[in-house]
């Protein structure tokens, strides 16, 4: 009898251990998992190094642009190049800083830099080319009517071929502070006009300045031009 209870607690002994020894795996193995997925959610919380490419949006033809690549990280290997495009580096391979000749017959393109993990493209457009406005004046004209309180304020407009006035604007200052606005209309000579009323009369406000805006068009482009002239006190002939 003895000697089964013996056995029996002896067996006893055999099974806790062996449990213990599950239990401790078992314990090991959910620590390694736990020690895993942090590594893999350190991993993955690792950002790249911040890069950009800065430069101009748009270049002419047989003009040169430069672009600047910017990193955090210090003395990396930067390697510009044409991605695509009608244009060829011309400077600074190597550095941060690199120049593109666009030929003639440039119509947009794309730059690349890489530099350790960065890896950058950027668009570059031809420019809209702009027109030039086809009218010009270069001052403001005033002709006193004698014996008439009407003064005629006038401009001569130079005109590119193809180019035609189609309306004007002439702001009005007067020593009194007072600004009036008026549509202008083309003369005999086809000149932009106003005649307006100033009397001499102290209390009249003389004109102290006028502001031509003149604007054409050619086609479906349009512009318009401005002068300012200044008079010092301009006033009519017909007395008070």
């Amino acid at each position: 009898m003895k000697t089964n209870l013996c056995l029996f607690s002896i067996s006893l002994l055999i099974l806790a251990f062996v449990s213990c020894e599950k239990d401790e795996v078992s314990n090991d193995n959910t620590f390694e998992s736990l020690e895993l997925d942090s590594s893999l959610q350190s991993t993955s919380l690792i950002s790249l190094p911040p890069c950009t490419i800065d430069g101009p949006d748009c270049g002419n033809p047989n003009s040169t642009v430069t672009f600047t690549y910017d990193s955090d990280t210090n003395n990396q290997n930067i390697t510009w190049s044409v991605a695509q495009g009608n244009m060829s580096l011309t400077g600074g391979q190597g550095t941060n800083q690199a120049t593109f000749s666009l030929a003639s017959n440039f119509s947009g393109g794309k730059v690349n830099v890489t530099a350790g993990l960065c890896d950058l493209n950027k668009t570059i457009l031809k420019c809209p080319q702009i027109q030039p406005c086809g009218v010009s004046i270069t001052s403001v004209y005033e002709v006193n009517a004698l014996g008439s309180n009407n003064v005629a304020f006038y401009t001569v407009p130079t005109l590119s071929p193809g180019w035609s006035i189609t309306s004007s604007t002439f702001v009005v200052t007067r020593n009194s502070g007072i600004i009036s606005t008026h549509s202008g209309t083309l003369n005999s000579n086809g000149y932009p006009q106003i005649i307006i009323s100033v009397p001499c009369s102290p209390s009249s406000g003389r004109v102290d300045k006028v502001e031509v805006t003149v604007n054409a068009s050619s086609g479906s482009n349009s512009c318009s031009v401005t002068i300012e002239e200044d008079f010092f006190s301009v006033c009519g002939t017909g007395g008070f």
